[in-house]
């Protein structure tokens, strides 16, 4: 038998500490016949700095099992089965670092090793490309599962490849080397999985937490009164991070009640703080990409939907005078750290941790490598990050800026 395996990763060193975020299988019998297909997402419990590749955004992973949950079952599915991936050297590598305790060497065979030895004339040997060369249909690349059950098909088409040029029993004898894991009690296993498409229908279903109490609010007509402010300046600061905690969400539940402020009250003032985000995104006359993403991730955060967002953007268009400049925050003296992959563009160029780091500089700012408890603020490419200077800053206080809100705290226009 043999286990086809793709997997996507946090980076590509798992001796620097990159981590399994997502693990697809396919385990097949000799005659090529699929017995079963597992696949996961995983917790990687650290930040996720190139999910541009594969598409997994660390809020994909909050709610998936975290490596210890599903390990065991994992080697138990593998176990006895001959391992097969494309590029076979990178994904042993990481399965090694974090599957396998044993004093075992993963072997197995690497499909671009295997098309080498059948054909060496395609001129590129990507999965992709190999795929196209031999008019193997796929789809979903930088997806686990998708991509195994891509490096399924190669396989079965090599592995005929190579029986026609040495015989079937030649392939079996050269390049079958089952693996054995010494595993007690495999067969009472949970079988746990957290697939890619549930997480991405569970984010899409999952109201946002000031939406559930909206809700919950009563109704009459809006009437703002003075401690309209005092709400809005509590939103903007719970919000800074992009991110809602219970506690945060609690503090804004009292004071509604405090204040005496109805559903038609806080959809209002919801509109209001989202309407002065595009407002000052619009100073430079135009929404970039990544301003739009942010705009996007705040409409659900703030409650609100994408037709009160439009129709706000349209309004802003109309009656913004754009000869004013942004204004640029009191920030000098501030002690600031980073962490993550930034995701902004200026001026076409993507800025990288060096270059935010100049710009917060030439406000006066002060950087920092690491987080300490004198930090007055850590700028977070992704709010769902879980980099240990994310959870340190949260166990310390420290104010977290998601990097939009970090843009406009230091006045700098971003695509």
């Amino acid at each position: 038998m043999y286990s086809i395996i793709d997997i996507e990763t946090t980076g590509f060193s798992p001796a620097k500490g990159d981590r399994i975020l997502e693990l697809g299988v396919i385990k097949i019998q000799e005659d090529g016949q699929m017995i079963d297909k597992y696949s996961t997402l995983i917790n990687p419990d650290r930040d996720i700095s190139n999910y541009n590749i594969h598409g997994v955004k660390p809020s994909l992973v909050t709610k998936a099992p975290k490596l210890d949950e599903v390990k065991d079952y994992i080697k138990s599915f593998i176990n006895g089965t001959t391992l097969v991936a494309h590029n076979a050297p990178f994904d042993f590598r990481f399965l090694q670092n974090e599957l396998i305790d044993e004093e075992i060497k993963l072997n197995g065979i690497c499909t671009i090793k295997l098309s080498r030895i059948v054909d060496p004339s395609p001129p590129s040997r990507s999965l992709e490309n190999l795929c196209t060369y031999y008019d193997i249909k796929i789809k979903n690349t930088h997806e686990a599962l998708s991509d195994a059950l891509a490096t399924y098909k190669l396989f079965l088409f090599l592995k005929k490849e190579y029986s026609n040029l040495f015989g079937s029993h030649q392939f079996q004898d050269q390049m079958a080397n089952p693996l054995s894991l010494n595993l007690k009690n495999s067969i009472s296993l949970k079988r746990v999985e957290y697939k890619r498409k549930d997480a991405i229908c569970s984010n899409k279903k999952e109201k946002s937490k000031l939406q559930v109490f909206i809700e919950r609010l009563p109704t009459d007509t809006i009437s703002d009164n003075e401690n309209s402010l005092n709400y809005l300046d509590t939103l903007n600061e719970v919000l800074s991070d992009r991110v809602i905690s219970d506690t945060e969400l609690t503090k804004l539940e009292e004071l509604a009640q405090e204040f005496g402020l109805t559903k038609e009250n806080i959809i209002h003032l919801h509109k209001r703080y989202l309407n002065e985000v595009i407002e000052e995104y619009l100073l430079d006359d135009s929404i970039s990409e990544f301003e739009k993403n942010d705009l996007d991730d705040l409409t659900k955060l703030l409650g609100l939907n994408s037709d009160d967002l439009n129709e706000l953007i349209k309004s802003a268009k109309k009656d913004t005078f754009y000869d004013i400049q942004k204004p640029i925050n009191d920030v000098e003296g501030k002690l600031i750290c980073f962490t993550g992959a930034l995701q902004s563009k200026i001026n076409g160029v993507e800025v990288d941790r060096s270059k935010a780091q100049s710009l917060a500089q030439k406000h006066g700012m002060i950087i920092k490598k690491n987080v300490s408890k004198k930090l007055d603020y850590l700028v977070v490419a992704n709010p769902h990050t879980q980099s240990g200077k994310a959870k340190k800053a949260k166990k310390y206080g420290i104010k977290i800026l998601a990097e939009p809100e970090y843009w406009r705290l230091i006045g700098v226009n971003v695509e």
